[in-house]
């Protein structure tokens, strides 16, 4: 069960990126839509 620890692993590496990404945009662009 390898696959799935390496599956879950790159899933909250790319949750943890997304989120550093999603606050780096929404940050500089101030806007209320």
């Amino acid at each position: 069960m390898r696959l799935l620890a390496e599956a879950s692993l790159i899933l909250a590496l790319a949750i943890v990126l997304g989120g550093l990404v999603l606050g780096l945009l929404a940050g500089p662009q101030d806007s209320d839509d």
